[in-house]
């Protein structure tokens, strides 16, 4: 009987034969988070105190790392290291290497909008959104897309500007500290899935340690939409493992995903495989509601008018032009103080929500998707605006929302149908002679035809 104690046997002397004059092959470790090194450095050594393994002496396990002493710095605040800032706790991006993003114009070839990018994604993780921000840009280095690039339309330079101006302008990421908890917020859309990685803080402070993104392959574009965030949860764990590994962590999400993944009936093999991938991880969910993100759940409302109309729409609009101007200048109104650009798009903060300031070309759109569309039920002026309100401005929105219920020809049948349901209109009781008359025309034999006047107290015809 085995009690347990590993033993060894020395009858055999195993050797891993090479070729002549082969060298070690320079690799990288394994990433793997603190609760996984603990785990392995444990069993690690109660196999040295056993006897089972013992230390080698071989190039090939032991190799020698050499540090060039002109490229060491001791007893600093700061190192930079890859176009990075090191800084106690915290990461910044090196201004010296993005300063020349200034000066950049737009691309006239391929190869100088894969430079662009490729030095846009050495800094992926410090913007949000980044794969769904270079989605218009990455269109253009597809198969088949001409090698120069005769000029940029709307989408490509508002993604041009925006990733300069977050590159230029980057959040101050934290490093990640052993024992805070950590909590992920998934996002995905039509065409890319993304998470930010955040750790809370003795001080109730959520400080943010990157952005992580990727674009969807065509065949993922057909999932579903529970499919998708699903599948945005698992790139992200996947993705973030040597931070989650071994650690229990929130999920933030605002779909009912994984509550669909765990419980469906029958499932596919990439969804079993899916929860395989899951069940190492120890995590909660917690689910966000619409109201939590009120410009994400206004443009999601917005169907027919994409984000990327919308963006553009706002552009050429008057209205919408003044506003940022306003805004850029300083010499702004008490309208003007209450908007933001909130990732491109123009919105205004009132009480406890988000409204999308909407064009004057997209306003007839918006309207009639809450009021003509089937399942709209056609409401009144009063509740499509006090419905409308919610998630969209413009101004005299109220006005054009009572004239579009008051014009709507469904509408007006409608109210016909109802005072059809109304009592017979009575006439007053007259109480002295001649107090009432009645007058009409009797055409017995036309064209000719008699006046008739009737007393309605004595019912005398005069």
């Amino acid at each position: 009987m085995w009690d347990g104690t590993l033993g060894e046997i020395n009858t055999t002397v195993h050797r891993i034969e090479l070729i002549p004059e082969t060298r070690p092959i320079a690799q990288d470790p394994y990433r793997a988070g603190p609760k996984a090194r603990e785990v392995e450095d444990a069993e690690v050594q109660k196999m040295l105190e056993a006897g089972v393994i013992e230390p080698a002496q071989s190039e090939w396990a032991s190799p020698v790392l050499l540090l060039k002493l002109r490229k060491c710095e001791f007893f600093v605040e700061k190192i930079k290291y890859l176009g990075h800032v090191v800084r106690p706790g915290t990461l910044e991006v090196d201004a010296a290497r993005t300063v020349a993003l200034e000066q950049v114009r737009y691309p006239q070839t391929q190869t100088q909008l894969r430079s662009f990018l490729g030095l846009c994604n050495v800094y992926g993780r410090f913007v949000l959104h980044y794969a769904k921000v270079a989605q218009p840009l990455n269109q253009l280095l597809k198969k088949g897309q001409p090698v120069q690039l005769e000029g940029f339309d709307e989408p490509c330079k508002k993604a041009f500007h925006k990733l300069k101006d977050a590159i230029l302008a980057p959040p101050v990421l934290a490093l990640p500290k052993k024992d805070l908890p950590y909590s992920v917020d998934i996002d995905a859309s039509d065409y890319q899935i993304g998470a930010a990685l955040v750790q809370t803080h003795p001080d109730a402070q959520r400080k943010l340690i990157g952005f992580f993104s990727r674009t969807l392959a065509s065949a993922e574009r057909n999932y579903s939409v529970s499919e998708k965030e699903c599948l945005a949860v698992i790139w992200a764990v996947q993705t973030l493992r040597p931070y989650l590994y071994g650690e229990h962590f929130i999920v933030h999400t605002d779909h009912a995903s994984l509550r669909w993944l765990m419980n469906v009936t029958d499932p596919s093999g990439r969804l079993i495989r899916w929860r395989l991938r899951l069940s190492e991880f120890d995590f909660e969910i917690k689910y966000k509601k619409g109201k939590a993100n009120s410009q994400a759940d206004a443009l999601s409302r917005l169907r027919t008018a994409g984000e990327t109309e919308l963006i553009c729409e706002q552009a050429v609009d008057p209205f919408c032009n003044r506003i940022k101007e306003e805004m850029d200048t300083g010499k702004v109104r008490k309208f003007s103080m209450e908007t933001e650009e909130l990732e491109g798009t123009l919105c205004r903060t009132a009480a406890d929500f988000v409204q999308v300031v909407i064009p004057q070309s997209l306003r007839d759109r918006v309207l009639g998707l809450r009021h003509y569309a089937k399942l709209a039920g056609h409401p009144g002026g009063r509740k499509l605006y006090k419905t409308l309100r919610r998630y969209f401005y413009w101004p005299a929105m109220a006005l054009d929302c009572y004239a579009v219920a008051k014009n709507c020809a469904a509408c007006a049948r409608e109210r016909v149908k109802l005072r059809r349901n109304t009592k017979e209109m009575k006439l007053f009781t007259p109480k002295a002679p001649l107090e009432f008359v009645a007058i009409d025309i009797c055409s017995i034999i036309p064209p000719w035809g008699f006046l008739v006047r009737l007393d309605q107290q004595r019912d005398l015809v005069l």
